[in-house]
């Protein structure tokens, strides 16, 4: 699936000076993208762990928490549930690991970073493939509520 990946177009998706190679092929689900999606075969299961780095562009001290949804099946645990910045333009880091037992061709669920006043969503999708469940990064997309 990932076979078709080159350095051009991983630079494409990335904007930045990546290099496409067989050893760094099974983390392309680390690019940082604020979605996250995984594959399943029917009636399978597959647990993935996501790396991310936040940077705040809100109040200067400010502190999120976690608020995770998820439907039967889709298991979603986030390390470091709660971000508190002293700045804008402080990086914080949290790991999101998520499971998911597919008995439909598709769940989907979130993870809101709320501080109270502000919300930000990233959208959670695990599907069903015909090959062996992967993480994987496809059409990311991010919805901000106020």
């Amino acid at each position: 699936m990932w076979a078709s990946y080159s350095t051009k177009n991983l630079r494409l998706v990335t904007g930045d000076n990546s290099t496409y190679t067989q050893a760094n092929n099974g983390t392309v689900w680390d690019l940082n993208y604020p979605s996250f999606a995984l594959s399943a075969t029917s009636s399978g299961s597959v647990t993935c762990v996501f790396h991310r780095t936040v940077s705040n562009v809100g109040l200067p001290v400010s502190t999120y928490t976690a608020v995770v949804g998820a439907p039967s099946g889709l298991s979603i645990k986030v390390s470091r549930s709660v971000l508190s910045f002293k700045s804008i333009g402080q990086k914080q880091t949290f790991v999101v690991t998520i499971e998911a037992t597919l008995n439909s061709s598709r769940l989907s669920g979130s993870l809101v970073w709320d501080d109270g006043m502000y919300r930000v969503r990233s959208p959670i999708v695990a599907y069903a493939a015909w090959d062996d469940g992967m993480c994987q990064v496809r059409n990311p997309v991010v919805a901000y509520a106020a």
